[in-house]
Order: structure tokens, then sequence, then C-alpha cells
């Protein structure tokens, strides 16, 4: 079971890590219907340019009284909570639902977070994928749309299987960010959550764009120089890969 996984792999400063298999991995997720699962990603801050306010109080809270023992990440929130006011959408009462499982879970154990807000490509997932492993903890994607079921109570069974699970990876260590385009659906209680605020993420300025400028370029050049590879095309594969992503951050301030 995902508990038996945990339990397995704990110790006095959290779950091992290293010792956390693959195998363990899939089996909290597949406990968890994929609701949860272990973002996979390799990024951290020095991978990130700019941003720099938002890694300074990363920076602080990691190394505070109650630094946070796991990243949970939920992509695109507005949208899962849409309809979760009680007075307009989502007939089924499944957002309803999410919204005062999150509510009471988050005063309950304790959990706290942020809201990351701004518009496509500024960087605001990426913050949060590098978050957990600047910091050395695990980072877990929360999907809410994967916790909507087809029939009348899986919805409210899988979210609380999750939460429940979340429980026995985090305790009362879990730090949520919510990364959204638009704050217009976000219920003010929900807001009041997150108690860390909520932050604004924007087209990257001059100065952060050479920043993030040189960080790829210095990856596209390794990638080049790697010698490691045993084909041709696995040395294109990896210098495409640099390259694209070099593309990728910098198309905000490009366009």
């Amino acid at each position: 079971s995902a508990e038996e996984a945990i339990s397995r792999n704990l110790n006095a400063k959290g779950i091992d890590l290293d010792s956390l298999s693959t195998v363990q991995r899939m089996v909290i997720e597949q406990s968890s219907d994929r609701v949860l699962t272990f973002e996979r990603g390799t990024e951290t801050f020095d991978d990130i340019g700019g941003l720099d306010q938002i890694k300074k109080f990363s920076r602080r809270l990691f190394s505070g009284e109650r630094p946070p023992t796991v990243v949970v990440r939920i992509e695109e929130i507005e949208k899962a909570m849409a309809g979760s006011d009680s007075g307009f959408g989502d007939s089924t009462g499944v957002s309803q639902d999410q919204l005062n499982m999150l509510l009471t879970c988050m005063e309950d154990y304790e959990w706290a977070g942020l809201v990351a807000y701004g518009i496509p490509g500024s960087g605001k997932s990426l913050i949060s994928k590098a978050m957990g492993n600047t910091n050395k903890v695990i980072t877990l994607n929360l999907d809410l749309g994967a916790a909507k079921g087809q029939y009348v109570g899986v919805s409210e069974m899988k979210i609380r299987k999750a939460m429940g699970i979340l429980w026995s990876v985090a305790g009362k260590g879990a730090f949520f960010v919510a990364t959204c385009n638009g704050m217009k659906s976000i219920p003010q209680a929900l807001k009041r959550r997150f108690r860390f605020g909520t932050w604004a993420f924007d087209s990257p300025s001059r100065e952060e764009r050479e920043s993030i400028w040189r960080i790829n370029d210095a990856a596209l050049a390794a990638a080049s120089a790697d010698t490691s590879f045993t084909s041709s095309q696995e040395a294109v594969n990896a210098i495409m890969e640099a390259a694209t992503r070099t593309a990728g951050d910098l198309k905000a301030a490009l366009d």
C-alpha cells in the first residue's frame, strides 16, 4: 500500500528520497488513482534565469523553523475551482466538495502555500517544479481533474483518498504552489489558506532575459560538447532538447 511504501523510507528528517524506489513511487501514484503523481523533472533554481524574489523567499522558507517536507503543485487551479462558489456553475457539486476538502485539510493539517499568478510562459510552472529539487524534497502533482469520477460518489472518494495519502507522505509539511492564469474563480476562502500570498509573474525584464539566455546558452553548449552519447542521433536529440528549452524560456520575452 501507499502507507507501507512511505513508512519503509521514513527517517527523522522525513522521506528518504534515495531509497524510495520506482516501484514504491508507482504504488503511491496508483493508490491515489494518479490524483497524486511524482514530479520527475530535474530542474533546479540554477537552471532558471530571473525570478530572484521567489527564489529568495524559497530559500528563507526552507531554512526556517518548519521547512516543508513536500512541495505540492496544482496547475491552473482556477479551472479546477470554476463553479466551486455555491452561487453558480458545477451542478454536480464536485468542485464544491473539492473546495471543502482543500479548505478543511489545509486548516486541520496546517498546510500552507502560495498562488503563482501570471501570463503563460512567465515561469510559474517551472519555479514550482524546481522548488522541490532545489531544496531536496519530493514534489507531488495534485491533479484535481483526475479526482473527478464518472459516477456518483467516486469523485468524493478519490479526493479523500488523495488527501489521506498526502497526509501520510507529508504530515504537516505539505507546501502548496498553485499556478493560475486568472484569479476570478478562486474563492476568497481558499486564497486565505494560501497564507504566503499571491505572487505575480510577468514577462522577464531585460536583465532577466540576459540571465535566461546565459543559462540556456551554457546548457546548449554543454549538450553540443558532450562526448558520452552512444549515437549521433542521441547527440542530436540532446542538442534539440536544449535548444527547444531555450526557445521556450525566451518565448514570453520575444512575444
